[in-house]
């Protein structure tokens, strides 16, 4: 499975059936706290982004904060993300992707 963000994580574990304290639980045991979750994001983007590059900077940029979103990534981590795999001046243009909250 594609490394996913907290929250699908959690609605992942619901849709299974487990409780939600035990979902939160395992979660919080395996995810590694806040730092770990960003560090996910950025890895997948970094695997994501060579995929895109032959697609205009402002597409590539779109489809890849639509990418991390599906895996339920925050939008904090995505933007760094994007940032961090050189997205920043398509970003800071404000002709950067819309993303979910």
């Amino acid at each position: 499975r594609a490394p996913a963000g907290r929250p699908a994580l959690l609605e992942g574990l619901r849709r299974r059936g487990v409780p939600v304290d035990v979902a939160r639980a395992a979660v919080d045991a395996a995810s590694g706290g806040p730092g770990a979750e960003r560090e996910r994001c950025l890895r997948v983007a970094q695997g994501r982004a060579a995929k895109l590059a032959g697609l205009p900077p402002r597409a590539a940029a779109a489809r890849l904060a639509a990418f991390l979103a599906r895996r339920g990534f925050r939008s904090g981590d995505i933007w760094s993300a994007l940032r961090a795999v050189g997205f920043s001046g398509i970003l800071e243009r404000g002709g950067g992707p819309d993303l979910p909250e």
